[in-house]
């Protein structure tokens, strides 16, 4: 790991530095103008999940079948979006 990225994370406890390693993050953005943050988390024991998210236009964001879940989030409404 890169310098930086270790110092950064050492300034979580050893609970908080264990649930950051296990998420995924990612921008991702729908047809419709909407941008979400995607946020992957592995389920605890190893469950198993299979489903998915969609936009607020109804197309499909992600879907999965896997020991993880997904969130998502929107951070920009986008320029079809806007008014």
């Amino acid at each position: 790991m890169a310098a930086g990225v270790t110092d950064r994370l050492e300034a979580y406890s050893s609970e908080e530095r264990k649930e950051r390693r296990n998420m995924t993050r990612e921008i991702k953005k729908c047809e419709c103008g909407l941008v979400w943050k995607l946020v992957k988390v592995k389920t605890p024991y190893g469950i198993r999940d299979s489903d998915s998210l969609q936009c607020s236009c109804g197309r499909e964001l992600i879907s999965w079948n896997g020991r993880h879940t997904w969130t998502a989030e929107v951070v920009n409404k986008g320029e079809k979006n806007s008014r």
